[in-house]
């Protein structure tokens, strides 16, 4: 679609994995997610689409945020967006985006990074 509609990004498909779900469910969610990024990215080089891949990425706490972006930069991703921080509170975010900056201070070429849904005017340095 995003190759048909003529969009300049497009984001791979990504399953939250909330608070609410037993732990199973949520890392299910985590890996659905992480295979659907897989896939995209493969599926973007294969059709040589011209649309930049953005790789959604999901977590349950920092580290695993953090895990996730290395995962990502592994699979090709120069575009990544960090998705299920709306639910969270400011606390959350800025572990989330600590733990994350952290990761790409240890990467050569880290990923652009976009969070999706965030608007948090307290959050700010």
């Amino acid at each position: 679609m995003y190759q048909l509609y003529g969009f300049d990004l497009g984001a791979s498909v990504d399953h939250i994995p909330l608070p609410i779900f037993s732990s199973e469910e949520r890392e299910r969610r985590l890996e659905l997610t992480r295979t659907n990024a897989k896939r995209f990215i493969e599926l973007h080089k294969i059709r040589k689409c011209t649309f930049v891949p953005v790789g959604v990425i999901q977590g349950t706490d920092p580290e695993s945020y953090a895990r996730e972006l290395k995962a990502y930069k592994e699979m090709g991703y120069a575009h990544v967006g960090i998705g299920g921080l709306v639910p969270r509170s400011d606390k959350e975010i800025l572990a989330v985006m600590q733990a994350l900056g952290r990761e790409r201070k240890a990467m050569k070429r880290a990923p652009w990074m976009h969070l999706f849904g965030v608007y948090r005017p307290k959050i700010h340095r």
